[in-house]
């Protein structure tokens, strides 16, 4: 996992270089879900320990039935939850309902060692002192993360995200003849990202902060564009119109692909109905 310089909040780009938004689950969602997974846990154990009795535990000495009940209490607090959140990729009954998943930092899938990690603290953090140390922790943590979470290098996000699409970059007037006419190339992923977060989110910075960060951006866009903008253009001027037209060219290329999809397309039945007349009129 690589941290941008040029990115404003808790944005992460993994390795393949995707930038990564997704909110991390709050304290109210990550108690919610584990006390609905404490019930089911619990009344599993209950109704396991009614069968051992129904089928005459007491029956064996003591010693066996210590063994049973140690078998009992590790399979219902630990090995049952991590099969779970390793079978359903981090999930559980409760943050099935509340819509999160257990994730590695990196926002990668979480696995068996992740699962087992958070399931060890958790005989902890959660079962021993009654979910206490587990909270503290969560309340302290800027993602809500627990001693397991911080342990196994995991955090729980939420899946139920609304789709916000940001708006189009406008393009400054008085720059759209020179973004039409200047050399373009392509940014690296973490400027790129850089810029588009700063666009995004300019109007939520204070003014020194949005100059500032403006000015550091455009001294490292200017090296990839060719010439550069108009004397005295101001940074954010100049990001918003090198936005704007590489989006425009992008939605150019994208149309013209699609249009030579289309003929290429239309061509082909064409030809194969030509050939086909064609071999008609041979035969007659």
């Amino acid at each position: 996992m690589v941290r941008s310089k040029n990115f404003l909040a808790d944005d992460y780009i993994v390795g393949e270089g995707v930038a990564l938004d997704i909110p991390p689950a709050g304290v109210a969602l990550r108690v919610g879900s584990a006390l609905i997974d404490i019930v089911v846990y619990v009344v599993l154990f209950l109704f396991a320990l009614y069968l051992a009795v129904q089928s005459g535990i007491f029956r064996l000495n003591d010693a066996q039935q210590t063994i049973f009940m140690i078998v009992l209490i590790a399979t219902i607090m630990l090995i049952l939850p991590v099969t779970v959140e390793t079978l359903s990729e981090g999930k559980s009954l409760g943050r099935l309902i509340f819509g999160t998943r257990v994730v590695r930092i990196d926002q990668g899938k979480a696995g068996f060692r992740e699962a087992l990690v958070r399931g060890v603290a958790g005989l902890i953090e959660i079962w021993a002192t009654g979910g206490a140390l587990a909270l503290l922790f969560a309340l302290l943590d800027k993602r809500s993360r627990r001693i397991g979470d911080l342990a196994a290098g995991t955090m729980v996000v939420k899946e139920r995200i609304p789709l916000n699409t940001p708006s189009p970059t406008p393009m400054p007037p008085y720059l759209a003849d020179w973004a039409r006419y200047a050399d373009i190339h392509r940014l690296p992923t973490g400027l790129s990202l850089g810029v588009r977060q700063f666009l995004h989110r300019q109007t939520t910075l204070s003014v020194g902060a949005r100059e500032e960060l403006a000015n550091e951006l455009a001294q490292d866009v200017q090296k990839y564009v060719y010439p550069g903008p108009p004397p005295n253009t101001p940074a954010v001027d100049f990001l918003m119109a090198f936005s704007a037209e590489r989006s425009r060219r992008e939605q150019a290329r994208l149309e013209r692909n699609r249009n030579l999809a289309t003929v290429l397309l239309n061509e082909k039945p064409a030809t194969s109905q030509g050939a086909a007349s064609a071999g008609t009129v041979h035969g007659n």
